[in-house]
């Protein structure tokens, strides 16, 4: 659940001012959230009470509706995807620290899982190389004071403003101010949130917070300062900021790529909702008793007891029976859900299984879209790692190969593999209709071997366990009277027929 801040939003004297661009998008941003959050606390909100809804019909209502995470379910595919990459030539501190990445204890790989989901969710977010608080006087006194830079990971709307300065064509962030929020104490136990503002400019930073003065006025105040030195000891000529975005666009800005499917996530719940009242409300039979005079005025009605053990005495000619509500409308609405379904499951990386409903010009049609949205996202995400790598080399004094960043897997690009699949390979290479090379190949392109990243990799596996095997049974192979006389060859080991064979696949 979202944290309130009070401090204003619109006011440019002020370090909480909030962007156009992010005021643009704020109200996605909050569908976002709240369906990656699985609507934690915020159902109610997107089911509306009904004119004249009883409070207690309402919360009952709303109590027993259901929302299924299709959207983040989503993400988290996608996310799995981009982390099938390689460290290409990264500085050496980098790949020093790679278990520790973030000072936080998450390895490399999942940091930057971390960042592709929000990258996902809100059409970008930033990612900022620090420096501990402090400073050195040489790089020497800070490597002795283990003192290394590490990456932080900031949601779109704590990126609250931004101001950009073109160099060579090209519009750099000069400045920008991300909202963090601190538990600080309240009284002799309680704690409370407190909004703070780090601002970062070229070479130096700032913490603030914003007080209130007596007559009301908000006050900066402020909390800490640093710099941001390189290895040389000179302050950097610009903020250490990478924009991580889905799509190619400049700092701050870009779409919410899976906009539409947190909608129709949304759409869902609110159409689950409903037929599940209507059901709630069709499978309760009501008794219906017909030929019975009416109480006189002003007696008290006598009560109907229904059970195994009861009795309904009726007049002659009347009757009784028990009807439900027309139900009618129900099996339209399940209509209406189950495409609504289909159509969440088009959005997200679900139809690259495939589906044995469609046929292969569409399932290929279909690959060829996903495919083309991972390659957009792999380029980004490396554009991200490589400025990501030459801030981390400034700071450090590294020496930055030239194709230092990642190199994405190709597997990411491959449709996986089916039982049916694996078992035609099988076959194909047990019949020698295809090397034991091209086998392997297409098992971890499929994603079917992903103990190893490369086929030579497990070529060199087998022919290990083959020598390891022939060694094995030559060792314990009893000796032969007079086997000093024999020709190597004339010896049958046990087994022996098998490890040539082996030998000779591999």
């Amino acid at each position: 659940m979202a944290v309130r801040i009070d401090d204003p939003t619109d006011d440019p004297k002020l370090p909480s001012y909030r962007h156009p661009v992010l005021r643009e998008i704020d109200a996605d941003l909050k569908v976002a959230g709240d369906c990656w959050d699985a609507l934690r606390g915020a159902i109610a909100s997107y089911l509306p009470k009904e004119p004249g809804e009883p409070d207690d019909a309402y919360k009952a209502r709303t109590g027993r509706a259901v929302y299924r995470p299709v959207y983040r379910q989503a993400i988290e595919g996608f996310t799995g995807v981009l982390t099938r990459y390689q460290l290409a030539d990264p500085p050496e501190t980098w790949e020093q620290f790679a278990d520790d990445i973030d000072l936080e204890g998450n390895d490399h790989r999942a940091f930057w899982a971390a960042a592709d989901a929000l990258a996902l969710r809100d059409g970008g977010c930033l990612i900022t190389v620090e420096m501990p608080p402090g400073e050195a006087a040489t790089r020497a006194e800070e490597l002795a004071q283990g003192r290394r830079p590490y990456l932080t990971l900031h949601q779109r709307s704590h990126v609250l403003n931004w101001r950009l300065a073109t160099v060579n064509g090209v519009e750099v962030p000069q400045q920008a101010t991300v909202l963090e929020l601190a538990e600080v104490d309240d009284e002799a136990y309680g704690v409370k949130t407190q909004a703070r503002y780090r601002i970062h400019g070229p070479g130096v930073w700032r913490l603030v917070t914003i007080d209130r003065a007596s007559n009301g006025e908000a006050v900066v105040r402020e909390l800490e300062q640093g710099t941001y030195l390189d290895a040389a000891r000179n302050p950097l000529p610009f903020p250490p900021l990478i924009w991580y975005s889905a799509e190619m666009v400049g700092f701050g800005k870009g779409h919410l790529p899976l906009r539409q499917l947190a909608l129709m996530s949304i759409e869902h719940l609110q159409k689950r909702s409903d037929l599940a009242e209507k059901t709630h409300k069709c499978a309760m039979p009501v008794p219906v008793r017909t030929g019975v005079a009416p109480d006189a005025p002003g007696s008290r009605a006598k009560p109907l007891v229904l059970g195994p053990n009861t009795v309904v005495d009726l007049p002659p000619g009347g009757t009784f029976r028990f009807e439900e509500p027309s139900a009618s409308s129900l099996a339209e609405q399940r209509t209406q859900i189950t495409e609504l379904e289909e159509a969440m499951r088009q959005a997200t990386i679900s139809f690259l299984q495939g589906s044995s409903a469609k046929t292969a010009t569409q399932a290929g049609l279909e690959a060829t879209q996903a495919q083309a949205s991972i390659a957009n996202l792999a380029r980004q995400k490396n554009s991200a790692m490589q400025r990501a790598m030459a801030i981390w080399a400034l700071f450090t004094g590294d020496r930055l190969e030239e194709g230092a960043g990642i190199v994405m897997s190709p597997t990411i690009y491959d449709r996986p593999l089916e039982a049916a699949d694996v078992a035609q390979l099988a076959a194909m290479d047990a019949n020698t209709q295809i090397s034991r090379r091209s086998f392997v190949e297409e098992l971890i392109k499929g994603g079917r071997l992903t103990t190893v990243s490369s086929a030579e990799e497990e070529l060199e596996r087998l022919a290990e366990e083959s020598r390891q095997l022939q060694q094995d049974t030559e060792e314990q192979a009893p000796p032969v009277p007079g086997g000093e006389d024999l020709a190597e060859e004339d010896i049958d080991l046990p087994g022996s027929d098998q490890v040539t064979a082996q030998l000779a696949d591999d």
